[in-house]
């Protein structure tokens, strides 16, 4: 080393600095890795983690951030099936005309993933845009998920007969939809004159054409309601007020009730889900409901709700007069 420090003065201090160097440069990488090491196991409560070597292309970093993915990032899944012939329980989702059903079948298409049916011809075509549009099924084959009815087509205890196909089938149970029949019988009255979607023109319930529909639809909505909790042993109530105000739970409720695994995404969704066919809520002036049609109307209301407390079943809300369209919620506890 004296030697060569001899023949080349500066060429020892020149080694000496690279060699401190190289030492400086080693001890640096060996605090990196025992930091990393550390991280790792912090990170995987005390697993080793090893990440893979960087690679650059070209030495170009590109630091531009990954777009931000959420649930929602994608449109709200709409993907529906018909399950395979005789694996469904043929399950009714029953009501009185103008308390929701189409608009409850639409949800529990959403939810589920599985299509519905219809004992009427009201499938749809998909002309109107919406995309969620009901497929046609014969109910007797199984193959979905509830089948809508009026009560018009219950034969018996567990016995149904399909009207556009005129079969005749057994059936599993029923979710019944409970509204308010102010609202119901209002709602069937602008259906029967305005169309899906449409109302009665103010002339329409002038004269006797009114009363008439209220005493007889009232009537109607009384006994399918008393069909209903005698008649079908395996049934869940639905209020249509609580599927309005909380429409998340009560669809959970039906799931349950279905027996079908709740997608939370899917359930999600259902906060904008109204499709095409709630009416529009409009207020009426003046009230077409006089005292008269009220009394008729309370009676049929109480005998209801003393039917549904001698079955055990959940209590009927507050509908009469001057409470109408009271939400359940409101005034009693929901058994889940």
């Amino acid at each position: 080393m004296e030697e060569y420090s001899q023949t080349c003065p500066d060429c020892l201090d020149k080694t000496r600095r690279y060699l401190s160097a190289r030492r400086y440069i080693g001890a640096l990488g060996l605090l990196s890795a025992s930091l990393m090491l550390f991280y790792g196991k912090f990170q995987s409560g005390g697993s080793v983690i090893v990440s893979p070597p960087l690679q650059l292309q070209n030495h170009d970093l590109n630091l531009q951030e990954e777009p931000t993915t959420t649930p929602y990032a994608d449109h709200c899944k709409l993907d529906r099936r018909f399950m395979p012939n005789g694996s469904m329980p043929l399950i009714l989702l029953l009501s009185f005309p103008g308390s929701g059903n189409t608009w409850a079948r639409f949800l529990i298409e959403r939810a589920s993933g599985i299509y519905s049916s219809s004992c009427y011809n009201d499938a749809g075509d998909g002309s109107d845009g919406e995309p969620a549009v009901f497929s046609k099924s014969d109910p007797c084959e199984r193959q979905t998920i509830v089948t809508k009815t009026h009560g018009w087509e219950i034969l018996s205890r567990n016995r149904l007969r399909v009207t556009k196909s005129r079969r005749r089938c057994h059936f599993d149970g029923a979710i019944l939809i409970i509204r308010n029949p102010y609202g119901a019988i209002l709602a069937d009255f602008n259906r029967d004159r305005g169309g899906k979607t449409g109302y009665a023109n103010s002339s329409d319930f002038e004269g006797r054409g009114w009363p008439r529909f209220v005493n007889t639809r009232a009537v109607s909505w009384a006994n399918l309601t008393r069909t209903a909790v005698t008649e079908i042993r395996n049934i869940l109530i639905v209020f249509y007020e609580d599927l309005v105000t909380d429409t998340p739970r009560e669809v959970r409720r039906m799931m349950r009730f279905l027996q079908v695994p709740c997608d939370e995404q899917r359930i999600r969704c259902l906060t904008d889900a109204t499709g095409s066919y709630k009416r529009k809520h409009k207020d009426l002036t003046p009230n077409p409901y006089t005292e008269l049609i009220n009394e008729t109307m309370d009676q049929y209301i109480r005998n209801t709700r003393k039917l549904l407390k001698s079955y055990h079943e959940r209590p009927l809300p507050p509908y009469e007069s001057g409470k109408r369209e009271t939400t359940a919620k409101q005034q009693y506890d929901i058994n889940t």
